[in-house]
């Protein structure tokens, strides 16, 4: 298995990775509402 994590980390720095698109994130919070925003 070691063999196997070693050939796939020579390969992985050979490659070239294009990474295109964005991060969203989420956060749920709860609690009361007093006021609420119309829009």
């Amino acid at each position: 298995m070691n063999r196997d994590i070693d050939d796939f980390l020579d390969h992985a720095r050979s490659t070239t990775v294009l990474v295109v698109g964005d991060v969203m994130l989420h956060a749920y919070l709860w609690g009361r509402v007093d006021r609420i925003s119309p829009e």
